[in-house]
């Protein structure tokens, strides 16, 4: 079966667009859907002879279908970039795939004033290059963000997903990261509001009846070199070290991912490991 991907419908977000590689693979894919209103994959060819390396290719195919999922090249946009841009990321240093999620997020986002965010598999390196170009950034970790195991159907996701208070709970763990960034929220507020928060989402997922595993959700957030200080200096009790963790990085960022404080970057999703 042959079947065109070329017409069909493009759905706007209306939220919160998460783009990855197809070379990422697609065992995250139900995860993400869970996180994300879209997910805009890059490198998807056109026709199911020629993804039939891709595993999960029927699933792929359905969800583009239902609109969950769509193919970046048939978006309206001009894929260029600078190359005085490009320049700045180190592909020693960087997935190449992560590198053009990255990109593509900044296309996205400029041409059609979506809110696009990369999905990366690699946390974003400390910078090497000039401090002229490079920004300070907050690496915000969840260490227990709720998934849903491997089992769960795809009807209770979509059912999951078409819940209007379920995407809520999710969004409402943005705005508390939005809220770190740009230092709004006292060392107290961060640890009760975070632990409430993560209540809510798995008490949601619990509702749905969907398994869950523990994961890693680490954001990458804009934030102040002055706040940072500030907050690396906080001594943290044993609840608050179970639930997040923060770092302060200098990274190599592209001009269009300079945004206002408490803008997110980037998101990476870990399976459950220590992190470092």
């Amino acid at each position: 079966m042959n079947l065109s991907i070329t017409n069909l419908p493009i759905k706007t977000p209306t939220e919160i667009l998460g783009i990855k590689s197809v070379t990422h693979g697609w065992s995250s894919i139900k995860r993400d859907l869970l996180l994300f209103d879209q997910i805009g994959v890059i490198g998807l060819p056109f026709s199911r002879e020629q993804n039939a390396h891709i595993s999960n290719l029927d699933d792929i195919y359905w969800l583009m279908e239902q609109g969950a999922v769509l193919d970046t090249t048939q978006l309206p946009v001009k894929f260029t970039v600078s190359s005085e841009e490009v320049g700045y990321l180190s592909p020693r240093e960087l997935e190449p795939s992560d590198i053009f999620a990255r990109l593509t997020s900044i296309v996205i986002r400029r041409d059609l004033s979506w809110n696009v965010v990369p999905l990366l598999l690699n946390t974003l390196p400390s910078s090497q290059v000039q401090e002229r170009k490079s920004s300070s950034i907050i690496s915000i970790v969840l260490n227990n963000m709720p998934i849903p195991d491997e089992m769960t159907s795809w009807e209770d996701i979509m059912q999951f997903r078409s819940d209007p208070n379920s995407f809520h709970k999710f969004l409402d763990l943005r705005n508390w990261m939005s809220e770190v960034a740009q230092g709004q929220l006292s060392p107290i507020e961060i640890e009760q509001k975070l632990e409430y928060l993560m209540s809510q989402y798995q008490r949601h997922m619990e509702l749905h009846k969907m398994k869950t595993n523990a994961s890693i959700l680490e954001t990458v957030v804009v934030s102040s070199a002055e706040f940072l200080e500030d907050l690396m200096k906080v001594r943290w009790g044993k609840i608050a070290k179970g639930l997040f963790s923060f770092r302060q990085k200098k990274v190599a960022m592209l001009e269009g991912e300079l945004t206002s404080p408490g803008s997110e970057v980037a998101y990476i999703v870990k399976a459950r490991e220590v992190f470092e």
